[in-house]
């Protein structure tokens, strides 16, 4: 074997492990990236169990839903006799700017500047998507209202009207007149067909989840 094989194989060896070390970072930046959103949605729980604690209301949390020839994920669901909220679980920490008008909001985590696609937008299709549901299961009158919270401690630089509040700031919200208020909805028959219309197939969900990064990465 000449040398300039040897050089060359020697290479082709240094590339394949920085390749692997590459790949081994980025597994673990996604799994780090899942457990804290995981996290997040889980201190979002706790206020809505709590919430619950004192109103008729039931939660919905990590739910899949059909949406056209695709799956979409809805972190959670509040029904209560004032109507339904759709609640998107952010835990970007940092500072948070944006619009909702806006297609990227900015987060800035010391020197990180990162770029995310607006969870208002987002959120917007789930939205959209439970008044098809409550448009196809004749459920007519019920106030559908969509927030989105986030959970880390964040400093959020968006304007005042729009639906976007710390995990503190959701507590407040859940305190106001407005959400212990009896719009006559009929919680249990809401309940009853969201869980119906809710996708549980395994293969279906990862599809979602495939489709999700394929976007995430598109925006990016």
């Amino acid at each position: 074997m000449d040398q300039n094989t040897i050089i060359a194989l020697a290479a082709c060896v240094v590339i394949l492990i920085i390749g692997g070390v590459i790949a081994l970072v980025l597994r673990s930046k996604k799994k780090h990236t899942q457990k804290l959103g995981k996290k997040g949605e889980r201190k979002v729980t706790k206020i809505l169990k709590k919430y619950a604690r004192f109103n008729d209301v039931k939660i919905l949390n990590d739910v899949y839903l059909p949406l056209y020839d695709e799956t979409t994920q809805i972190d959670h669901i509040l029904i209560a006799p004032f109507g339904v909220m759709v609640i998107e679980t952010k835990n970007w920490a940092g500072s948070v700017y944006g619009n909702p008008a806006e297609e990227k909001w900015l987060q800035v985590l010391g020197d990180d500047r990162n770029y995310h696609y607006n969870p208002l937008k987002q959120n917007k299709t789930h939205t959209d998507n439970i008044r098809h549901l409550f448009r196809k299961e004749s459920i007519y009158r019920v106030n559908v209202e969509g927030v989105v919270v986030f959970a880390a401690k964040t400093d959020l630089y968006c304007p005042r009207n729009a639906p976007v509040y710390t995990a503190k700031q959701f507590k407040k919200l859940l305190k106001k007149p407005a959400y212990g208020a009896d719009n006559k909805v009929d919680v249990q028959k809401v309940y009853d067909a969201i869980a119906r219309n809710q996708v549980t197939d395994k293969k279906k969900i990862a599809e979602h989840e495939k489709n999700v990064k394929k976007k995430i990465k598109a925006k990016s």
